[in-house]
C-alpha cells in the first residue's frame, strides 16, 4: 500500500513526501507494524531513513554500510568484519577491525564508558592491526624470495602433550630453550608467560599452544619442530637463538610449516623462515635516514669489533650511501679500554670533517666511547651522536655524556602497556624479548580469525601493508627478514622525548 499527500505541487504534480534530511524522497511505502518488526535488525534491509540509503547493520548496532564503500561506518570509524567482547571479572573487553582507505585493518578497543559498561583497553592500548586480514593478501604481487613451504598435508592430529596454552582447534608450536639453562632457561620462561597473557588478551582465540623445549642446541630443534609436525601444528613460533632455528627449519619445511624466530641472525631468515626480531640492519636505517633528513652531511662510525659490529656497520654503510651521507671513516674497537681510547682518538682526529658520529654499541661502552671521543678533542657542540636500539635503555637516559644523542627505538606506548599487563599477572618485570612472544601470539591469532583458511600462508604473512602490534608497524619480507616502522628519540633530562614519531604505514609501493 502507498501513501501520499492529497494536494499538489504548484507546477501541478504530485506533492511528494518529504525525506526527514529535507531532500524529496519519492512516495514511501507504509508498513504494517507486522512488516517492521519482521524486518527491523536484517542486515540486507534498505532504508530511504537513513542518509545516503545506508544499510543498518543490527537493531542498536548505530552502524550503517556506506554505499559503495565495502565497509561499515560506526560514528566515523570504519569497521570490517570482526566484532566481540568478553568479560574478566566485572570488566568487559571489547574490541573491533576497523580499516580505512590505504591502510590495514586495525583492532581497535571500545572508548572507556563508566560503571559496569566500562571496557578495559585490549592489551592496554597495544592492539593489534592485522594488515590485510580481510582483504586480497596476494594483490602485493609478491617476489621470490626462495622457494616457498609445501602445503601441509590435512591430517587428524593427536592430543597435544605436555605444556600447553589455550583450547583452540588451530595447533601452534612453540619452541623454547626451556632446560638450557642460564639467561636461555630464564627468557624462554618471560616468552612462555608473555604467550599465556597475549591469549588472555585475545577475546576467544581460536588457537592452542603447545610449548617445547629445544634446549638450545641444534638438535632440540629438530626434535621439538618434528614433535610439533607430529602433533598437527600449523605454524611454529620460536626458537630463540639461530643454532636451535637452523635444526627447525628442516622438519618445518618438508611438513609446510612456516617458523617466527626470535633470533636476529639473518644467516637462517629464508622464505618459510621469519625473523620477528628488531633487527640491526633496520636500526642504521632509521637512524641514518633521520640524521640526513635533519641536514647531517658527513659522518664517522666506531662499532664494536664483534658480530654485531660487523652486520650493523655494512647495514650503516648502505643507508649512509643511500641517503647522500658521505661515511669518512669507521673504528671497531674490542672491549678492553685501551683499544677504546685509541679508536675513539682516531674518530677524534676528524674534527671539522664530520657533523655526526655513529655510536652503535650497548649504554656502558657508548659512554666510554663517547667520553674518549671528546677527552680526545671532539667538539661536542657541533656533532651529534647516533646510536642504535642498544640505547633504549635507562643507563643511556641517565649519562649526560650521550646527553643529546640521537637513537631508533619502537614507540613505547603499546611496550608500556604490556610491562604494566605482564607486572600485574606474573608479579615480575618483562625483559626486552618477552613483547615479542606477545606479539607473535597475538598475531597467529588475528591471522586465525581474519586470514581464511589455512591462515598461516604465504600471502597472508607476507603482506606488504604489514602488522601493527605494541612494538609498532612491522613486516616480513620474502627472504625471511622484516621491516619495523621505527621512531626516533633524543636523550636527555634523564629520560628520552620523541623527535621523529613512528610511522603508522608502510610507504605505497614499498
Amino acid at each position: 500500500m502507498w501513501r501520499r499527500r492529497g494536494g499538489r505541487d504548484r507546477d501541478g504534480g504530485r506533492e511528494r513526501r518529504r525525506h526527514r534530511c529535507g531532500n524529496r524522497a519519492g512516495l514511501r511505502r507504509r508498513r504494517s507494524p507486522r512488516d517492521r518488526r519482521g524486518r527491523r535488525g536484517s542486515a540486507d534491509r534498505r532504508s530511504s531513513g537513513y542518509p545516503g540509503g545506508g544499510r543498518r547493520l543490527s537493531r542498536g548496532s548505530g552502524a550503517t554500510r556506506s554505499p559503495g564503500k565495502g565497509a561499515f561506518q560506526s560514528k566515523g570509524v570504519l569497521t570490517r568484519g570482526l566484532a566481540g567482547a568478553k568479560i574478566v571479572g566485572n570488566k568487559r573487553i571489547g574490541f573491533s577491525v576497523s580499516s580505512r582507505r590505504g591502510r590495514p585493518p586495525v583492532v581497535r578497543t571500545e572508548r572507556p564508558l563508566t560503571g559496569r559498561r566500562r571496557f578495559v583497553a585490549l592489551a592496554l592500548g597495544g592492539s593489534l592491526v592485522l594488515a590485510g586480514c580481510g582483504s586480497n593478501f596476494g594483490s602485493g604481487g609478491l617476489s621470490s624470495g626462495g622457494d616457498a613451504f609445501p602445503e601441509p598435508t590435512p591430517t587428524t592430529p593427536p592430543l597435544a602433550s605436555g605444556d600447553t596454552i589455550g583450547a583452540g582447534s588451530v595447533r601452534v608450536g612453540l619452541v623454547l630453550p626451556k632446560s638450557a639453562g642460564g639467561q636461555s632457561a630464564q627468557i624462554a620462561a618471560q616468552l612462555r608467560n608473555a604467550a599465556e597473557l597475549a591469549l588472555k588478551d585475545f577475546p576467544n582465540a581460536d588457537i592452542q599452544i603447545t610449548v617445547l623445549d629445544d634446549a638450545g642446541t641444534t638438535e632440540g630443534g629438530q626434535a621439538a619442530a618434528s614433535q610439533a609436525v607430529a602433533e598437527g601444528a600449523q605454524l611454529i613460533i620460536g626458537p630463540l637463538n639461530a643454532v636451535s632455528a637452523r635444526g627447525v627449519a628442516g622438519p618445518a619445511r618438508a611438513a609446510g610449516l612456516p617458523v617466527v624466530a626470535f633470533t636476529t641472525d639473518t644467516s637462517v631468515a629464508t622464505r618459510g623462515v621469519y625473523l620477528i626480531g628488531f633487527l640491526p640492519a633496520v636500526d642504521a636505517e632509521r637512524i641514518v635516514s633521520y640524521a640526513a633528513s635533519q641536514n647531517r652531511k658527513s659522518v664517522a662510525a666506531i662499532v664494536p669489533d664483534d658480530a654485531y659490529g660487523l652486520v650493523i656497520e655494512a647495514a650503516f654503510r648502505e643507508a649512509a650511501a643511500r641517503y647522500g651521507m658521505r661515511v669518512m671513516g669507521v673504528e671497531r674497537y674490542k672491549g678492553d679500554p685501551v683499544d677504546m681510547q685509541t679508536k675513539a682518538a682516531a674518530i677524534a682526529k676528524f674534527g671539522a670533517q664530520i657533523d655526526s658520529v655513529f655510536v652503535p654499541d650497548a649504554p656502558q661502552n657508548a659512554q666510554a666511547v663517547v667520553q674518549a671521543m671528546f677527552s680526545a678533542g671532539l667538539d661536542r657542540t657541533r656533532v651529534k651522536l647516533l646510536g642504535s636500539g642498544r640505547w633504549n635503555d635507562p643507563t643511556a637516559f641517565a649519562s649526560p655524556v650521550l646527553a643529546g644523542g640521537w637513537f631508533p627505538g619502537a614507540d613505547s606506548t603499546g611496550i608500556d602497556g604490556f610491562r604494566a599487563r605482564y607486572r600485574a599477572s606474573f608479579q615480575s618485570e618483562a625483559g626486552p624479548l618477552a613483547v615479542l612472544g606477545y606479539e607473535a601470539v597475538f598475531l597467529s591469532a588475528g591471522l586465525v580469525r581474519n586470514a581464511g583458511a589455512r591462515p598461516f600462508r604465504d600471502e597472508s604473512l607476507l603482506s606488504r601493508n604489514g602488522f601493527l602490534g605494541v612494538t609498532g608497524l612491522f613486516r616480513f619480507k620474502p627472504d625471511g627478514t622484516s621491516e619495523r616502522g621505527l621512531a626516533v628519540f633524543e636523550i636527555g633530562g634523564g629520560t628520552a622525548r620523541t623527535i621523529s614519531p613512528a610511522p603508522k604505514q608502510f610507504p605505497a609501493g614499498t
